[in-house]
């Protein structure tokens, strides 16, 4: 009995006191902002879950940094950025840059700067950690643009156009890019991953990726890359190859697709080399071809020995350009060239297919 008593007075206290403390409720906050102070004060005081949104377009002349889980709302305005990265590397020189999981949507983001200035980069967005969505947004730098520095990051792309040099560009360990509905335009590359990185993972559907054109950040790159995948023998001793999917895609380029140490499947695209002569020449720190629709290459620069990694698996969709390094490779140049897996099971082609790049049954 008495140890109820005991029980109850006690909880009958905590109650008590409990009733007399304040509560404190955290409410996320919509914030309208018209010019260049009230934006960067609302961005400096955001709290998870905060909207802030343009009320107006607004032109800005500094760096922006974003370090809350929030939405960025254009309001259907033009984010202007006028900044000049002077002397910044990594991530700082990029003007915006997200640390935490943003979305930025509905308007568009314009980088006025050169891609260089003085041998310095100036580059657009990027995600620093965290994941980062970008939603019916019209991105346009001269230089690098849209980047995902994030390990273990995702970088989400709907509905939206994106240009620049490299027009969409992946830095880091573990890092997802998703693309659905949208246009990725780039001077030199439209979709990029940079071999230093294992674990990426791409998954791209009803989107139109091109490189080298020239209305696109710096002059067109005439060896330039739709789509580069690069990888290496370590990324893959590391996590396997990199995963790449694209479906009812358009793709073009001096190469369509370029991957390296890459497992990719096609389904329903439209890939279409503008290099009028298909070449291959070993290169350790880029791509390596011109004219091919799709290939897998590999980083080797031994003279004789080329051995591509990875799966390429296409379904169905209409190929302009080589399949596959087999039908060029001259073997008294490389005696030892072991050709990637080809699983070609349907599609149209203008080019010789390799027999033993056809899926069981399927004859070209």
């Amino acid at each position: 009995m008495n140890i109820w008593k005991k029980t109850v007075g006690l909880l009958s206290v905590i109650c008590l006191v409990m009733g007399l403390l304040p509560i404190t409720t955290v409410f996320a906050a919509s914030m309208e902002v018209g010019t260049e102070t009230e934006l960067v004060a609302a961005l400096g005081q955001a709290q998870d879950g905060d909207t802030i949104t343009l009320s107006s377009d607004i032109e800005v002349n500094q760096q922006l940094v974003i370090n809350a889980d929030i939405t960025l709302d254009l309001g259907g305005y033009t984010l202007t950025n006028n900044y000049v990265n002077v002397d910044g590397t990594g991530i700082y020189r990029f003007t915006l840059i997200t640390t935490a999981n943003v979305t930025i949507q509905n308007g568009a983001y314009e980088v006025t700067a050169p891609a260089e200035t003085d041998g310095v980069e100036t580059r657009g967005i990027v995600a620093s950690e965290g994941n980062l969505t970008l939603s019916s947004l019209t991105a346009a730098a001269y230089g690098i643009n849209v980047c995902s520095y994030s390990e273990s990051g995702t970088l989400t792309i709907l509905d939206s156009g994106i240009s620049g040099s490299y027009a969409v560009g992946s830095f880091a360990n573990d890092n997802t890019v998703i693309i659905d509905g949208s246009s990725l335009v780039g001077s030199v590359c439209g979709l990029y991953h940079n071999g230093s990185y294992y674990g990426f993972e791409c998954y791209v559907s009803n989107t139109t990726i091109v490189g080298g054109d020239s209305d696109a950040g710096t002059s067109a790159n005439d060896d330039a890359d739709g789509v580069y995948i690069s990888g290496s023998t370590t990324t893959e001793a590391a996590a396997g190859c990199h995963t790449a999917i694209f479906t009812d895609c358009t793709i073009s380029g001096a190469t369509g697709i370029e991957v390296k140490y890459t497992n990719l499947t096609l389904s329903n695209c439209t890939v279409t080399a503008t290099g009028t002569t298909p070449t291959f020449e070993q290169y350790n720190n880029g791509s390596t071809t011109s004219g091919f629709a799709v290939v897998s290459t590999d980083n080797s620069m031994d003279g004789d020995d080329p051995k591509p990694s990875g799966t390429i698996t296409i379904n169905s969709g209409t190929y302009t350009g080589l399949i596959g390094l087999t039908e060029l490779i001259d073997p008294d140049l490389y005696p030892d060239f072991k050709e990637a897996t080809y699983v070609i099971s349907g599609g149209n082609f203008t080019t010789q297919l390799s027999a033993s790049y056809c899926a069981e049954g399927v004859t070209y």
